[in-house]
Order: structure tokens, then sequence, then C-alpha cells
């Protein structure tokens, strides 16, 4: 049977079905542009076009639109007015592509055509719409040997539609902000304790400038709501609520943007968020990544646990948010003391004190007492009765 095809499809579409054994699959080549509302149109003992089961094609490979981040207002605007213009053009395309497609494109001159479409898992459906034809019979003048026209729809505007929308959004890009890029790491909730310190460490990351000229110029700001409370520059002057009790620790050089508050009060629970500014790129405000401080008004006592044999060696230990001053220790007896410091997480330290002695006669039920007093004067203390064998004293 001979195939006449509109001329975009000659040489690239076969009907690779058997039509008497109800197949018509249909097989296209080197597909370049989105076809859509294709059907399949069946000319047998009486003519029939499933056109309720639609097939659309979409080409895929085209260049993903990733809006990235611009600060700068005067830009904003600017983008704002070619985004007006270009929505205005899209629109106007639109209204042409619709106009356009309520006219037929391909060749109708013959009766006998067939628009290949996705096949029907509804078989009963098909077979009662195929009764209905029944009565209709084909024109005499007619033969089923007559060459059959393949018709697709393409509407040819589309691509322009989808020229537009790819400017569109490229303009939108620089108004949008893109929060996937400008990331920071920091915990959301530290456990501080009143009058101590407390470390919020932080790494950030932002989008790779375009130009290739490195950076060399970065300030940090620590805020909470619109207060600055700590900064990178020196010269900046704080509010007497947070002035010589904040330190910018962190390198911006290196992305780190971690920050140590002293003296920790009731108010300090944030939340506080990081803002970087690069006068040499952009500058961006962490809002979605804030800190917020647990102020602990009592510390928990101490962990003590005592291990006898000829000697007593007995271990004390705390944890504590404030590594520049660590919290001091006190036995109630004399003897070798050594203390261990250690990192549990990056915002958490433990110390442990250990007290190694001879036992004495008159050790024997006395109380083993330690005390641990912590940045900003809190005590607590923790005892333990000496079960000593006389064996095992002096």
């Amino acid at each position: 049977m001979k195939h006449l095809c509109w001329r975009k499809y000659r040489g690239k579409t076969s009907l690779i079905g058997d039509i008497k054994k109800r197949n018509c699959t249909l097989k296209i080549r080197n597909i370049e542009a989105r076809d859509q509302d294709i059907y399949v149109r069946v000319i047998a003992k009486d003519a029939y076009s499933f056109r309720e089961f639609p097939t659309t094609i979409y080409v895929n490979g085209h260049r993903p639109v990733t809006p990235i981040l611009d600060n700068a207002n005067s830009s904003i605007n600017e983008s704002s007015t070619v985004a007006a213009l270009l929505l205005i053009i899209l629109i106007t395309g639109i209204i042409f592509w619709r106009k356009r497609r309520s006219k037929p494109i391909a060749r109708q001159d013959s009766g006998y055509y067939a628009n290949f479409r996705r096949a029907s898992s509804n078989q009963a459906k098909r077979d009662e719409s195929c009764k209905k034809q029944d009565t209709q019979k084909l024109p005499e003048s007619k033969n089923i040997d007559e060459p059959v026209y393949i018709n697709f729809e393409v509407p040819l505007v589309m691509q322009l539609k989808l020229r537009l929308s790819f400017l569109l959004l490229h303009v939108i890009r620089d108004v949008q902000s893109s929060p996937g890029q400008w990331t920071a790491s920091v915990p959301t909730r530290i456990p501080a304790l009143e009058g101590s310190c407390v470390v919020i460490p932080c790494t950030y990351n932002y989008p790779k400038p375009n130009s290739k000229k490195p950076l060399n110029r970065w300030r940090g700001f620590w805020k909470k709501g619109d207060t600055i409370i700590s900064t990178s520059l020196s010269s900046w002057k704080l509010l007497p609520e947070y002035k010589k009790r904040t330190s910018f620790l962190g390198n911006l050089a290196s992305h780190n943007c971690t920050m140590q508050l002293d003296d920790v009060r009731q108010t300090d629970v944030g939340p506080f968020y990081f803002r970087i500014e690069m006068p040499q790129y952009k500058s961006f405000s962490y809002r979605k990544h804030p800190v917020s401080i647990d102020v602990i008004s009592d510390p928990p006592p101490p962990s003590l646990s005592v291990k006898v044999d000829k000697k007593v060696r007995a271990s004390c230990s705390v944890s504590h948010t404030c590594p520049t001053k660590p919290p001091l220790f006190s036995w109630s007896r004399p003897g070798a003391v050594k203390r261990q410091l250690k990192r549990l997480n990056k915002w958490t330290w433990q110390v442990v004190s250990t007290l190694t002695f001879v036992p004495l006669r008159t050790d024997f039920n006395k109380p083993l007492n330690c005390s641990v007093q912590y940045r900003g004067g809190k005590q607590v203390n923790s005892s333990m009765i000496l079960r000593i064998r006389h064996e095992h004293s002096a």
C-alpha cells in the first residue's frame, strides 16, 4: 500500500503494524520537534477516527534553565522591564498559534487517510464504536486500494513559544534567588550555660562567579533580626549589648563563618543568622539557616566513677560549649591529677579529670568529692563513698 505523507515526514515514518490484526503501530525516525494530537483513523469496512485517544511526542535534550541569584537592585528593574516585554510577545505568539492551529495543515482531499495515535486498551469501547458505523457505507466511487494519507497536525508556532519561554526564564533568573546554591551549614539549636560562652560553628557556600578574577574581599556579619551582633570587621562598632561579648573566629576566605558568644544571657536565645558581603561579587543573608540557643540556668552534676585496687582511680567528667575557658576541677583528696579534653561534636567539648592516689585507713567510708566550676562562676559537684578493704589501705 502506498503512503503519501506530509513533506516533513516523508521517508521518516512507516506503518509497522498489521492492520488486519488490529495493530496500528507507527514508527517515526529522526524526530526534531514536538508533535501533539496524533491519532489513528482506520479504513476497513467502516471508517473511524480514534480522536479520544491522542498521543503527544516531546523531544528531550533541550538545555535546562537554572535560575541563579542576582542581588543587584538596578538589574532587577531592568530585567523586570525586559521580562514584561517578552511576556507580551509570548502572549501574542500563543494567540497566533491558536489561530494557526484552527486551520488544517495536512492534505485532506481524500476521504481515506489514517491518523495514527496511541491504541486504546479498552477494546470493548472500540468495538462498540465500530458497530455504530455499520449502517454507514463507503461511497462506491472509493476503493480500499486507493492511496492512504498520513496526516500529522503539528503546530509550527510551538517552536516560537518554546524559544520565547526560554528567553523569558533567562531574564527572570536575574531577579529570582537560588537558595540551593547559597547554602550554610550550622546547627539548628545549641544548649549553652548562662554566664559561660558558646561557639556557633558555621560554613557557607555561594555560586561560582562568572568572572575569572579571584575574590579577595569579604565582609561577614552575624545578625539577630536587623541587629548586627558580630562581624569580621574589627573597626565595626557594635551595640553595647554585644560589645566585647562576640568574636568572629572563622576565616571567610576558607568559607568559615564560625562565631563565639561570651557571657551568655537569658536574652541570647536568637535566632541568629549569617550574612556575607563580597564587594567584587554579591551579598547574601542566610535567613533560612538560623541558629537558636537554649540557655541553661543550672548545669547538671558531673559524672563520677571510682575504681579501687591497690590505688584509687577516680574520674570526673563534664561537657561544655566554651573551649577557650573550660571548666575547672577540684578534688577533696590530694593525689595525682590529669586532665583530658575531648571534642564531642562541632559545638560541644568534654573535660575529664582523673585523680589517682594510694588509699589510707582514714579514707575508709569517707566521701570523695569532685567539684566543677564553669565559666561565669556556676559550680556543681558529685561525691562517692569510698569502700576500701584493709588489705588495699596503707
